[in-house]
């Protein structure tokens, strides 16, 4: 990689630990979960690597800590999606080849400009009757013609 492009991730809000201290999960709240968040509030007596240290001593610390346990060390926070990812079972439908359908020109796709409380109602109704729509969120800008 050259050596003059910056690292995206410096920029991350988050700092990423790649340290093998056990996963702890930053998240706060669990959109579509099929159990709530289990909110863990570790000790730090019994977890002395999650005190606010550098990592290098926080990954000395777990080691240690885990020197004589028999077989692989686990982690002693578990994924906050780990159940539902361990009962997923994708429908028959999302197996299924499609035919791909390409979008129509722009002057000859009819749409709908949503402008009020009332057509949102009406296309959120409408969503919800279907298995699948896309949206385009890519950004336009018109002021230099692109």
């Amino acid at each position: 990689m050259a050596k003059n492009i910056q690292r995206p991730q410096l920029k991350f809000k988050d700092r990423i630990d790649n340290s093998s201290t056990p996963f702890i999960p930053i998240i706060k709240r669990k959109p579509n979960a099929l159990r709530p968040l289990e909110i863990n509030d570790p000790s730090t007596r019994s977890h002395p690597e999650n005190l606010q240290v550098p990592s290098v001593i926080a990954d000395f610390v777990h080691q240690e800590r885990i020197k004589g346990l028999d077989g692989p060390a686990m982690n002693s926070t578990a994924h906050p999606y780990r159940h539902e990812l361990e009962v997923f079972e994708p429908s028959l439908n999302q197996f299924k080849a499609w035919k791909e359908q390409l979008y129509e020109e722009f002057d000859k796709t009819s749409f709908t400009f949503v402008e009020t409380t009332d057509q949102l109602h009406e296309l959120s109704q409408h969503l919800s009757t279907v298995t699948e729509f896309a949206v385009d969120l890519e950004v336009y800008n018109n002021t230099l013609n692109v």
